[in-house]
């Protein structure tokens, strides 16, 4: 009977899909076109940030290894010493509700709640789209 509880286990786990990490990709733009690419990927991971003039493919610039903090669907924190746009800001995430996944339409959206105003490179909103459909 042990064997079999066990074998039945093993099933039902491999059969599920358990998500252990996150691989998140959230996106915004500045009102004066810069567009904002953020990487989370996972815990153990620092986050890569990059930004582009809209239109402009050799503005890009790449920023790794910066030690922001996220939680899905929740916050994203990124302390004033990072040198990324997104240095100094703190964004709060809301579901949203208008929309589908299958419209393109994000899953959350975070709304920059400090240092925006001091940060003009930061966006006001950044949107993480459904992870699928």
């Amino acid at each position: 009977m042990k064997i079999f509880t066990w074998a039945l286990f093993f099933t039902f786990l491999a059969s599920t899909n358990v998500c252990l990490a996150y691989d998140v990709t959230l996106n915004g733009e500045t009102t004066d076109g810069w567009r904002i690419s953020i990487y989370a990927g996972t815990p153990a991971e620092p986050f890569s940030i990059r930004a582009w003039k809209k239109g402009d493919e050799k503005s890009i610039q790449s920023f790794k290894k910066e030690s922001c903090e996220f939680s899905e669907g929740d916050f994203l924190m990124c302390p004033s010493n990072t040198k990324s746009p997104l240095a100094g800001t703190k964004y709060i995430g809301h579901i949203n509700n208008e929309g589908s996944c299958e419209d393109g339409d994000p899953e959350y959206i975070y709304i920059c709640v400090s240092g925006c105003d001091q940060n003009k490179r930061a966006p006001r909103k950044l949107y993480q789209p459904h992870y699928e459909c």
